[in-house]
């Protein structure tokens, strides 16, 4: 379900956010429209540069794969 999704979503952002980003805050934002969701994930981390991502690295890759198999 859609529900699942976000929530599976948010849950590995917020994984990622406490082994890497050496973060103090984190704000989690959704908006419920008729036919879709926006879901922000933010942080005040150190960040990373999305090119350099090691190839055993599939946090994201997931989040990707999930969100478009449930139609996102």
């Amino acid at each position: 379900t859609s529900e699942l999704t976000i929530y599976r979503m948010v849950q590995e952002a917020l994984t990622n956010i406490g082994k890497y980003a050496k973060a103090t805050k984190v704000s989690v934002g959704v908006r419920n429209y008729v036919y879709h969701a926006e879901v922000s994930v933010r942080d005040n981390g150190v960040g990373f540069d999305p090119t350099q991502l090691p190839q055993t690295s599939h946090g994201l890759v997931g989040m990707r794969h999930r969100i478009e198999a449930g139609g996102g």
